[in-house]
């Protein structure tokens, strides 16, 4: 689903800013 695609982004590119 749309949040699995999410989950995946953000584990392949996390958020690079704190």
């Amino acid at each position: 689903g749309l949040i699995d695609r999410l989950d995946r982004f953000l584990i392949i590119h996390p958020p690079l800013k704190e």
